[in-house]
């Protein structure tokens, strides 16, 4: 009776952290969804907008935050956190992650993870190899996007589906995605760093910005910048980025 009764007590604490994988800590939501400052329930996607640093994502009354082995969410009104995912695989370290106003997705060297922003539960995984030193992360008209030698794939950021490829040019055989824009008519606006393994070599580093219909991963244009931090949209329609005078290497640049 007593060892019924003890594994009966431990049923709760074992379901708040439940793994959702094999190697994932999945702490769950920690009460209510948090309603954005101002208002007395969660505000409409269309309603938010997104604050972000290299760090930290504030968006629907939550900050979520980088940690070593994933993402955590804080919640802004109670400074307490709200949820965390974390892989327990040693070899799993986060290297950069995105937020959308439903979505967070984590990128690690072998994967990307899909964590629901609401809950911090996982919606998905999808493995890439280990082929790349470092792997980035970007969210944009519901896919989120990373890098594969020689070209940038996207995934559809709630249920993780390969959408489509779009290849860069030859000189361009090592990609890091540095951020997308979502502009109307089904296009996507990438800037990348072409070379990234490059530092210690000939090969000449660069940012490149192209222009992919986000449909199928059509490139539509391409054109060489001289950083993405000076990449300005004006508007829904328009983008506007300083062009590249010289050929430069971008850890001898100043921003």
């Amino acid at each position: 009776m007593a060892a019924t009764a003890v594994s009966l007590l431990l049923v709760p604490f074992a379901q708040w952290l439940q793994p959702s994988g094999e190697s994932d800590l999945v702490t769950g939501a920690q009460g209510p969804f948090p309603a954005a400052f101002g208002a007395e329930a969660p505000v409409a996607p269309e309603h938010v907008m997104r604050r972000k640093t290299g760090e930290r994502v504030l968006v629907h009354g939550l900050s979520v935050e980088s940690t070593t082995d994933g993402a955590r969410a804080v919640n802004l009104r109670t400074g307490k956190e709200y949820w965390r995912y974390e892989r327990q695989d040693e070899s799993s370290v986060a290297m950069s992650f995105d937020v959308s106003e439903r979505t967070v997705v984590i990128a690690y060297r072998e994967a990307l993870v899909g964590v629901d922003l609401r809950t911090g539960k996982r919606l998905w995984r999808e493995d890439l190899g280990d082929g790349e030193a470092f792997r980035g992360v970007s969210l944009g008209a519901g896919q989120a996007l990373t890098e594969v030698p020689g070209a940038v794939r996207a995934f559809d950021e709630r249920d993780g589906r390969s959408l489509w490829t779009a290849k860069t040019p030859k000189s361009c055989p090592e990609v890091g995605v540095y951020d997308v824009y979502a502009l109307p008519d089904h296009v996507s606006a990438v800037p990348v760093l072409c070379n990234v393994a490059s530092l210690d070599t000939d090969a000449e580093q660069y940012y490149l910005l192209l222009g992919v219909d986000n449909r199928t991963g059509k490139a539509l244009w391409q054109r060489r910048i001289s950083h993405p931090r000076g990449t300005v949209r004006g508007d829904a329609h328009t983008l506007a980025a300083p062009k590249t005078r010289t050929t430069h290497r971008p850890s001898n640049c100043s921003t």
